[in-house]
C-alpha cells in the first residue's frame, strides 16, 4: 500500500501591522499546521505560542493580544 502525502506551503510577507493570514489549504487538524517566523537575516524561528487558528473560517491570527 502506498501512502500519498502532500506538503503544503505559504509564505507570507508581513508588514508589521497585518495580524490575521488565510489559510487556503485543508488541514486535517490544527496541530497540522507549523508557523514560522523570518527574521531580516533569514533566520527562521518556528512559532508555538501567541498564535490562534480558526477552523471554521481558516484564519490565523499571529500574534496574538496576548502576546
Amino acid at each position: 500500500m502506498t501512502l500519498s502525502m502532500q506538503l503544503t506551503k505559504r509564505i507570507y510577507a508581513g508588514n508589521g501591522l497585518t495580524r490575521e493570514w488565510d489559510v487556503d489549504f485543508p488541514l486535517v487538524s490544527a496541530e497540522d499546521l507549523h508557523v514560522f517566523v523570518t527574521s531580516p537575516s533569514g533566520d527562521q524561528t518556528e512559532v508555538s505560542t501567541y498564535y490562534e487558528f480558526n477552523t471554521s473560517t481558516g484564519t490565523l491570527v499571529y500574534p496574538t493580544q496576548e502576546s
